[in-house]
């Protein structure tokens, strides 16, 4: 809108100008002419007076006439020319001016331009400064949590070091003990010998005891799996009457290691059954840990048994629905194909025929007609007794390898229906993986019979 205003004032005052030029133009053609009237009126004076030079006069007015003509014309074209000069002189100002504003607009938007760019930098700036703050956290937490992985790790692996180390020092300090050979000497002679007293215990004394020995046991922490006690015998001697107590003690283990019997005398143990209880828990522990490994074990087998069950049922349903589609298109094919021949055979049914069939005289109606590949012939027997229908029917397939001939009943077309269910009912059931046996008018699933009920259609 700016522009076209200044465009707008352009031109009234080129307009402007252009009016002046024409006016100045004007007056001084005005003033020739009335430059030229008044030499006239003088030369009109002046008649009486020169008299003589009046031809002379004349002349000088004609020259003085075409003179004035061209001083005219050479003003109106200077000052036409001083217009001309004077618009162009003014149109340069006035586009200087312009351009100088045009450039002040364009230093001005090129300052904006640059405050902005400074602006969008700083931004930029800031967000990766924020982006590479968030990073440098992000890999602090991470770091952090590594460190706090391995030094649980170290922390559980110094523990089972540690664990291990205490258990090793156990077993060194049972083995270097010098009574450690005669008390299994001692316990293999007791487990060998056939002492019953040992081995049964001694009656109430002896089951009260083990009751107290258990309650103890479980106070200061019985391991599981391991049935020990303690057994106090009283036994009178041969000579004298003399009663004498022994203390036996006993640890009873499943599996090979069999019965231990330890035997002690006098009072002062404890140390001793503190590393017996010590060994116990060792070999509870050690016994635990072969259990849970050949659970895990089993579990695996378990699972690696099953995957491979599964798969092989996946496979044979697989082959089953393979085969079971060829079959049934198989069938489709044999039955449009007979049904066809039969066609043709009714219609050219023509002669009656005598033949044996399996050793058995019937009489049969014969017709034939061709097939259209090669020339083949049907031929249409009419059987009398149902057992050579069944032997002719069980046999079909052995007609077939040696003959080449194809066996088909004449059935109704209801007849038919009811075949065509059982074979798809044996069909499904041998998909499903059940136990099939069928004939042309009967089926047996799992050696149940099954039927079509025609009213309830199922």
């Amino acid at each position: 809108m700016e522009k076209r205003r200044k465009v707008t004032r352009k031109r009234e005052e080129d307009g402007k100008g252009n009016e002046k030029g024409r006016r100045a133009t004007r007056e001084n053609v005005e003033g020739a002419e009335e430059s030229e009237r008044n030499n006239e009126k003088r030369k009109e004076e002046s008649v009486g007076e020169r008299g003589k030079e009046e031809e002379t006069e004349k002349e000088v007015t004609g020259v003085s006439d075409g003179k004035r003509q061209e001083v005219r014309e050479e003003l109106w074209k200077e000052s036409a020319d001083n217009e001309i000069r004077k618009r162009e002189v003014k149109e340069w100002w006035i586009l200087e001016k312009g351009g100088g504003e045009e450039q002040e607009g364009r230093e001005k938007r090129e300052e904006n331009a640059e405050k902005e760019r400074k602006k969008r930098e700083v931004r930029e700036r800031e967000t990766i400064e924020s982006l590479e703050q968030r990073r440098r956290e992000e890999w602090r937490l991470k770091m952090e949590k590594e460190l706090e992985r391995r030094r649980r790790e170290e922390s559980e692996r110094e523990k089972t070091e540690r664990m291990k180390k205490d258990k090793q020092e156990r077993r060194m300090e049972r083995r270097k003990r010098p009574d450690l050979k005669k008390r299994k000497e001692e316990s293999k002679e007791k487990v060998e010998g056939k002492n019953e007293t040992g081995k049964r215990g001694v009656g109430e004394d002896s089951r009260a005891v083990i009751g107290g020995e258990k309650k103890e046991s479980e106070g200061t922490g019985n391991v599981r799996g391991i049935k020990g006690a303690e057994v106090k015998v009283r036994k009178e001697g041969s000579a004298g009457g003399e009663r004498r107590d022994d203390t036996t003690e006993g640890k009873v283990d499943s599996g090979e290691r069999g019965c231990k019997i330890r035997k002690k005398e006098g009072k002062g143990g404890g140390g001793d059954r503190k590393s017996w209880w010590s060994e116990a828990e060792d070999e509870a522990e050690e016994r635990e840990g072969a259990v849970e490994n050949w659970k895990k074990a089993e579990r695996r087998l378990e699972k690696e048994k099953k995957r491979r069950e599964e798969r092989g049922r996946e496979s044979r349903v697989r082959k089953e629905r393979r085969a079971g589609k060829k079959r049934k298109k198989k069938e489709e094919l044999d039955m449009e194909r007979n049904r066809r021949r039969k066609q043709r055979g009714k219609k050219s049914r023509d002669k009656v025929d005598s033949r044996r069939s399996f050793g058995e005289k019937v009489e049969g109606e014969r017709g034939g007609g061709e097939d259209g590949r090669g020339g083949k012939i049907v031929l249409l027997v009419e059987l009398e007794e149902e057992r050579d229908k069944e032997e002719l029917w069980e046999k079909k397939g052995e007609i077939w390898k040696r003959w080449g001939i194809r066996i088909d009943e004449d059935l109704t077309m209801e007849e038919r229906r009811y075949r065509w269910k059982i074979r798809e009912k044996a069909r499904l059931e041998r998909w499903m993986g059940r136990r099939i046996e069928t004939t042309n008018r009967e089926i047996w699933i799992e050696d149940k019979e099954w039927y079509w009920d025609e009213e309830e259609k199922r």
